[in-house]
């Protein structure tokens, strides 16, 4: 009865422990919902510029476009709602396998546009501010879509942020990356500094905000901050066209399979070993069985297509395995599969005749109920059963010759 009573108190504090975690997630949640709605009130006052997004439903690429070139699409209060509504889209598109991020008029974008920056100088504003952005690029960072950032002209400040929020970055021969926080005071708010560590390590990372390096293509690509270099010319429509074509080998295939591969490799980036592989397996269970995996399964690829026995693919008219180095090579070394890939035999003389010849005698081109059990002289003529009866006596008696001489050569000397 003991027992019995301490295992109901445990099991009565653990329950009333979960309830308190649940009520004060309960009260972060309506908290952080709040000040959401708040700092959504005041960045709606600073409007300007833009961002656009366009689907292409035929190859499942999404552009989103950083769109305020007067401000070298620096963003403004009402650019940042709508990247949070342009992310939300994205989150419930099931026909999508990636998106760009590029910026307007060669540009990609130079951070956050001064005059919301400075109507919001106070502390608690601007951290509710850098909470927003960072819970948005975050979200954009966890798309289930491969995310690319093309970076044309300068990323600045949080400009230099949103790359660190894809999962690739391509840049142009004329791009730069610069982290330009130090220079106003201020460090990487938007989540860039943490993201930026996970890609290059902390010593690159400590680097590039401390000394405010700018990062162009070569040195990008040589710290591993770049994944690739464009070289095309500087027009918008062509450098588009080259990260869509550069994307293209890794969105080959339904759409689906591609949102799983992504969210696999986002849990086992950010969350523990277990919860990993638990999310994997769920995921697993999404795709197994699925409308993709059975069209895969229901194709056969030529390294499984069905086998054909090694005598139908040969050419029955051989006159040998001599004939063919090529085939007794491949079947003395169990790999009659290989025979398919030989190149064909030509007709025998009894095919091209109409009339047997002697190759086509041979035990190995006879049906088995015509074979009978034949031997060859040095000479290469059939024996007869006789001849093979004699050739046996010679030898036998050959053996017991010689071995009588050598019992007595062995055998001791008479006294």
């Amino acid at each position: 009865m003991s027992v019995c009573g301490a295992a109901r108190c445990c099991w009565i504090q653990s329950r009333s422990a979960v309830r308190r975690i649940l009520q004060q997630n309960r009260t972060v949640c309506s908290h952080t919902n709040g000040s959401a709605e708040s700092i959504r009130k005041k960045l709606q006052a600073f409007s300007g510029g833009s961002i656009d997004l366009q689907k292409q439903q035929d190859s499942g690429i999404a552009v989103l476009t950083v769109n305020n070139p007067a401000r070298m699409n620096a963003f403004s209060g009402s650019m940042m709602l709508e990247l949070e509504q342009r992310v939300c889209e994205l989150e419930t598109w099931t026909e999508g396998k990636a998106v760009i991020v590029q910026g307007a008029a060669g540009t990609f974008c130079s951070g956050s546009d001064l005059n919301a920056v400075r109507a919001i100088a106070n502390p608690h504003d601007g951290m509710k501010m850098c909470e927003f952005m960072q819970n948005t690029l975050t979200r954009l960072l966890r798309l289930p879509l491969i995310s690319v950032a093309l970076v044309e002209g300068r990323a600045l400040g949080g400009g230099a942020e949103l790359t660190t929020a894809c999962d690739f970055r391509l840049m142009m021969s004329d791009g730069v990356i610069q982290f330009v926080h130090k220079y106003m005071g201020l460090v990487p708010g938007w989540g860039g500094a943490a993201r930026l560590v996970r890609i290059v390590g902390s010593q690159t990372a400590l680097k590039l905000l401390s000394g405010a390096k700018k990062v162009d293509p070569d040195f990008g690509k040589q710290i591993g901050l770049v994944d690739e270099v464009l070289h095309c010319s500087s027009s918008e429509e062509n450098a588009l066209a080259h990260a869509e074509q550069w994307l293209t080998q890794f969105i080959k295939g339904p759409a689906p399979v591609i949102q799983a591969v992504k969210k696999v490799v986002v849990s086992g980036r950010e969350l523990p070993l277990g919860e990993a592989l638990q999310t994997e397996r769920s995921v697993f269970g999404t795709v197994w069985g699925g409308p993709a995996n059975l069209e895969a399964l229901a194709l056969k690829p030529k390294h499984n297509r069905e086998r054909v026995p090694p005598r139908q693919r040969v050419n029955v008219a051989l006159t040998g395995p001599w004939e063919l180095p090529a085939a007794h090579t491949v079947m003395a070394a169990g790999r009659r599969d290989k025979l398919r890939d030989l190149p064909p035999v030509e007709q025998s003389s009894s095919e091209r005749s109409g009339s047997p010849s002697p190759g086509d005698t041979l035990p190995w081109n006879l049906p088995k109920h015509q074979r009978v059990k034949r031997s060859k002289s040095a000479s290469g003529d059939v024996l007869d059963p006789a001849e093979r009866a004699v050739i046996r006596i010679a030898g036998l008696l050959s053996y017991l010759l010689i071995r009588s001489r050598t019992r007595s050569f062995f055998s001791p000397a008479d006294g």
